[in-house]
C-alpha cells in the first residue's frame, strides 16, 4: 500500500508529499491532518485500481485531493478584534465609531480565511482576508449610508420613499443591495441598475 499525504502546516505554507514509483495495481490511502494540532482532522481514502499512474493523471488526482482537503480543513474560530487586517479596522473605525463589537469570528480553508464582525447593535459585516469588506447587514438596524455608493443610493431615493438598506453586499463587478419593503436590487460594476427582485 502506498500513500499520498498532505499535511496543512499554516494558511501561507503547505508541505506535501507524493510517493512516486507507484506501481500500476495498489491502493493509495489520502491522508490529511493539521499539524498545528488542530482538533478537527480528517482522513479521506481513495482505492485506485489497474492504472498507468502517469504525471498528467497524478496532477488530476492532486487537484481533487485538493479540493476535497478544503471541506476537511475548513474551520470557524473566534479571534481578537487586533487580529483582523488593518484595512478592516480603518473600516470600522470610520464608518461605526459607535459600535461595540461583541464578536470577531476567522473563517478558515485550505487556501484563503475570511472574518466576521458582530456588533451589539445587530450589524454585522464580512471582511476578506485582506480586509476588504463584501458585505453588511443589519438586524433591526440600517447600513450606514457612508457604506452605500452615491449613485446607488440616488436610484434608491429616486424608486422608494421611506426605505432604508438592510443590507448591501460588494462582489468585483456588481452590488447586491436589501431594503426594508423585502425588495433587493442588482447594480453592475458601474453602478446601474440592472435588476428588481
Amino acid at each position: 500500500r502506498s500513500f499520498i499525504i498532505i499535511r496543512g502546516v499554516s494558511a501561507a505554507r503547505k508541505d506535501v508529499r507524493i510517493a512516486r514509483n507507484v506501481p500500476a495495481n495498489f491502493s493509495c490511502k489520502i491522508a490529511i491532518d493539521d499539524s498545528l494540532g488542530a482538533k478537527a482532522s480528517g482522513e479521506i481514502f481513495l482505492y485506485l485500481s489497474q492504472i498507468n499512474f502517469d504525471e498528467k493523471k497524478m496532477k488530476k488526482i492532486f487537484w481533487m485531493i485538493a479540493a476535497l482537503g478544503m471541506v476537511a480543513f475548513a474551520k470557524e474560530s473566534p479571534v481578537d478584534f487586533e487580529a483582523l487586517p488593518a484595512k478592516a479596522k480603518q473600516m470600522i473605525a470610520q464608518n461605526f465609531a459607535n459600535e461595540k463589537v461583541v464578536l470577531v469570528k476567522k473563517d478558515a480553508d485550505f487556501l484563503s480565511h475570511d472574518y466576521e464582525v458582530i456588533f451589539e447593535s445587530g450589524m454585522q459585516i464580512e471582511f476578506e482576508q485582506n480586509g476588504e469588506w463584501n458585505e453588511v447587514k443589519c438586524r433591526g438596524c440600517q447600513v450606514p449610508k457612508a457604506m452605500i455608493p452615491q449613485e446607488i443610493q440616488n436610484k434608491i431615493d429616486a424608486l422608494y420613499q421611506n426605505v432604508f438598506v438592510v443590507k448591501i453586499e460588494k462582489e468585483k463587478n456588481r452590488y447586491e443591495v436589501n431594503l426594508s419593503n423585502q425588495v433587493e436590487l442588482k447594480f453592475n460594476g458601474k453602478m446601474k441598475l440592472i435588476d428588481i427582485d
